[in-house]
């Protein structure tokens, strides 16, 4: 082989060395995809950055040369970052935790990144970050955190609301109806000790009396206290609900219920599907002027179904939305992971539709 054989040999071997150590050099640099990608020497400095780095950060990727990465990185993720990359061993690669990097107009973007200890490879010679831009993640992110909390809020108001409101409720049911009756029945017990004549007269009317209180008393509870017997389904406790408010003969109730075994519907859905029933009549009842009610249940593989819906005069939903009652229904349907949707106008009534799945877990 001539000597001009020899040099272009050498030649062609030396550019097809570049070539591969450049094909690995891309290799590494894209190998988890990314919006910037960078080589570090061991010190932190810049030795590469890919041209993203304008339409990211701002700045044109040459700037970045000989400056070193912490000084970019915000004072207190700074610490965190350089720990971590302490951790990391020849060959290995780490995911950096969120940090911020600040952007040529000042403003400091949220980053994320690989880092990969490539160091001992010749082709690279350094520390390869594969990075993207989280900042409109992270602001999604903490958004989503901050509409969370205001609706656990609006939560936990509208449950101190509804207990103040039931407190109130309780309150006036004792003092209007059995107070005054525990006050009659003393009036009469004090007359018959006082008067013997008076005795057959007055001790049968205060047995009657104190069996009214035990009446009051007793809807009272049933109000409370949950409906689910171990025997009761909630057929059965929605259609015990409407009987004992049939009896006043002021509506026309209609229940159509959901065939179902009452195992398998979750306690909780069942407890939240009865107190929205529950909530809905005595909005009807005081509010609506209605003459006929019509209630169903319906089961849709997963999903149960519940409709109350009445021919009363209707409102305007959104003036009414953000009352207690309604916040609370909505509030007890979410809470087991449904939804509730009310839909009334002035004149044409009021539907009331809501959605649970079956199983609570």
């Amino acid at each position: 082989m001539s000597e001009i054989d020899k040099n272009l040999s050498n030649i062609q071997s030396g550019y097809q060395h570049q070539l591969e150590a450049s094909e690995h050099r891309f290799r590494s640099l894209v190998r988890h995809g990314s919006d910037l990608m960078a080589i570090l020497d061991n010190t932190g400095k810049y030795l590469y950055i890919t041209d993203p780095a304008k339409r990211v950060l701002g700045y044109t990727a040459g700037y970045f040369l000989d400056k070193n990465a912490i000084d970019f990185i915000h004072p207190e993720d700074g610490p965190v970052i350089m720990a971590a990359i302490k951790k990391l061993t020849p060959g290995d690669h780490i995911e950096l935790p969120h940090y911020r990097f600040k952007a040529s107009n000042g403003e400091w973007r949220w980053i994320e990144s690989i880092m990969t200890n490539m160091i001992g490879d010749p082709a690279l010679g350094g520390l390869v970050v594969n990075s993207r831009d989280v900042t409109e993640k992270k602001k999604l992110a903490e958004e989503r955190l901050m509409e969370a909390e205001k609706k656990q809020k609006q939560i936990i108001r509208a449950i101190v609301q509804a207990q103040e409101k039931e407190r109130h409720a309780i309150g006036n049911e004792l003092h209007d109806n059995v107070n005054q009756l525990l006050t009659t029945v003393k009036l009469y017990l004090m007359m018959a000790r006082d008067n013997a004549g008076t005795r057959d007269n007055l001790l049968p009317k205060a047995i009657n009396y104190i069996q009214d209180c035990i009446d009051e008393i007793r809807q009272l509870t049933n109000k409370l206290v949950s409906p689910h017997h171990p025997d009761l389904a909630l057929n059965e406790a929605i259609k015990e609900l409407i009987d004992s408010i049939a009896l006043t003969g002021t509506w026309q109730l209609n229940f159509k219920p959901v065939k179902m075994d009452k195992l398998e519907i979750s306690e909780e859905v069942q407890l939240a599907a009865y107190r929205i029933v529950q909530e809905q009549m005595t909005n009807i009842i005081k509010h609506a002027n209605a003459a006929i009610v019509d209630i169903s249940l319906a089961r849709n593989k997963d999903t149960l179904q519940l409709i109350i819906a009445d021919n009363g005069g209707g409102f305007d939903i959104k003036q009414k939305r953000k009352g207690v009652g309604i916040l609370n229904m909505h509030n007890r349907a979410e809470t087991v992971g449904g939804s509730l949707e009310i839909i009334s106008q002035q004149g044409e009534g009021c539907t009331l539709t809501a959605q649970f799945p079956v199983r609570f877990m």
